[in-house]
């Protein structure tokens, strides 16, 4: 299987930095359960991420969290004082985070040098022992140690408001 640009660059940007991952390669995968089906011995948490916005799409957020808990999206609208969210079309995906629908990670940060997307993550995933993301293309996952995955999230700039 070839290695799309996208994933060469998350790796790159992950190398660059000294950023210990492993990568296990397999079928494009767009969902959640799809994906854990290929963690072979991964004992980390597994994330599901989505990507909205406002009313006016005047405000961007991605949300992470862990894949078995469930979002309330009107209780998260309400949490960062809009009224209504909605999903992200697959355009606006690409606009903002450089990824297609089923790439979606916390990986897409480095993407958005302009900081235009908010940042929200389940507090479990930031005390999980290793942490499985997509490196922006859904077929590979890679698994970093929490060090490393706070390592990582510092280096994108990105401000991470925990979920409550």
């Amino acid at each position: 299987m070839p290695v799309s640009d996208n994933m060469k660059a998350a790796l790159a940007y992950l190398d660059e930095r000294g950023i210990r991952y492993s990568l296990r390669r397999h079928v494009a995968v767009f969902t959640s359960d799809e994906a854990d089906r290929h963690r072979g011995g991964f004992t980390g948490i597994s994330c599901k991420n989505l990507f909205l916005r406002n009313k006016k799409a005047t405000r961007h957020f991605l949300v992470t969290i862990p894949t078995t808990e469930r979002f309330d999206l009107d209780a998260f609208a309400a949490s960062v004082g809009e009224k209504h969210l909605s999903f992200g079309s697959p355009e606006r995906l690409m606009d903002y985070l450089r990824v297609t629908p089923g790439s979606v990670s916390p990986m897409c940060l480095i993407n958005d040098p302009r900081h235009r997307v908010e940042f929200f993550i389940h507090p479990s995933i930031l005390e999980a022992g290793e942490v499985s993301m997509h490196p922006n293309d859904n077929t590979a996952s890679l698994w970093l140690s929490q060090d490393e995955f706070r390592r990582f999230l510092g280096s994108t700039g990105h401000a991470r408001t925990s979920l409550a």
